[in-house]
This record gives structure tokens, sequence and C-alpha cells, in this order.
């Protein structure tokens, strides 16, 4: 599992291992071509099991590469994000109990990641 970047000008991407992109925000300001605010990044995903999970999500700033640790994602868990702004919804989904969650995040703000609901049988999701 890699999470790859291509730089402007480069030729080839830069790459991460066992990471992945989980989505991204926009700015309020912007277009889809010119206004990606965060990619929001999950690195050191646990790749041990049949499953990947787990690792930190990052905020990663596209136009430095910059990125602030948003926190941790629960083992045996995969997010998905997009989002407008700095305050975004994420997805995730914990394949090993077929359970769907919700989080919340500042972008911009170091270890803000909060889960909004843990609720084992009942499955809640965003409409993106």
């Amino acid at each position: 599992m890699q999470s790859c970047k291509w730089t402007e000008g480069s030729s080839q991407p830069t790459c991460t291992d066992n990471a992945y992109i989980a989505g991204l925000t926009m700015s309020t300001h912007g277009t889809w071509s010119t206004g990606i605010h965060r990619i929001l990044e999950v690195r050191n995903v646990d790749t041990s099991g049949q499953i990947p999970g787990g690792g930190t999500l990052h905020s990663v700033d596209p136009s430095t590469g910059n990125s602030i640790p948003l926190g941790q994602v629960p083992q045996n868990m995969m997010l998905f994000a997009i989002g407008i702004g700095k305050d975004t919804l994420v997805s995730g989904y914990d394949y090993n109990n077929n359970q769907a969650d919700m989080f919340i995040t500042d972008v911009t703000q170091q270890n803000s990641l909060q889960r909004l609901t843990n609720t084992p049988n009942i499955n809640e999701s965003i409409v993106f």
C-alpha cells in the first residue's frame, strides 16, 4: 500500500509506504482545479493483517508538503473524507466488523480528530 504524490515539474511521484490518501478539503474560495486546501493522508497503516487499518491521519498542505498529525485512526479502520474549509467530516469503516462510524477534524489543528459515533450494530455514514 502506497500514497503517491506528484510535484509539478517532476518526472516521478514521491511515494510513502504503508499510507493512503483518505481525501481532501477544498478552499472556501477556489474551484476543483485551483482550490485544494489540504490533502488528508493516513500514514503508518498496519498492513500485517488481511485488511489494512489504523495509522495516523495527517493534513498535508499541497503547496508546501508540510503536514500536521490530526490523530490516531482506530485499528482495523480505514477513513474517507472530502470537505470544504477547515472543519471536515470523516467517514470511517471497520472492515473486520462491517461497522461504519463518523469522525470530525479541523485540518489546521494538531490532534483534532474526534470520533462522533461508536455504535455497534448501527452504521452511520456521511453522504458526500
